[in-house]
């Protein structure tokens, strides 16, 4: 019998984009969860790319490496959601997202 272990969203993100989009990735989804847990609600695109005072092509960049790392779908939203949900402190919600099992697939 077949068994599917779950792995880590960090893990689950390098397989599915890269290293390098991976680490853009969970860079952007704990950068959204600090913006989203700030505002008390889900974010617009430019509220985020505001927030950090960044450029609309870095935002641009972030999303692409993110959509690369996780299925059609799947939102920054649904991964700060299931991180946030199972962690009280940010520092918890990070760790969360390197170390806790998630199945992406």
């Amino acid at each position: 019998m077949s068994r599917k272990t779950q792995e880590s969203v960090a893990v689950a993100m390098v397989r599915r984009g890269g290293l390098r989009r991976a680490i853009k990735a969970c860079g952007f989804v704990v950068a959204w969860g600090i913006v989203a847990n700030e505002f008390g609600r889900t974010p617009k695109l430019y509220e985020y790319t505001a927030y950090w005072k960044q450029s609309q092509s870095s935002t641009t960049r972030e999303v692409r490496a993110f959509s690369a790392c996780v299925p059609e779908g799947v939102t920054v939203e649904d991964v700060w959601r299931s991180v946030s949900l199972r962690a009280a402190t940010k520092q918890e919600q990070v760790a969360e997202l390197m170390g806790a099992p998630w199945v992406l697939s």
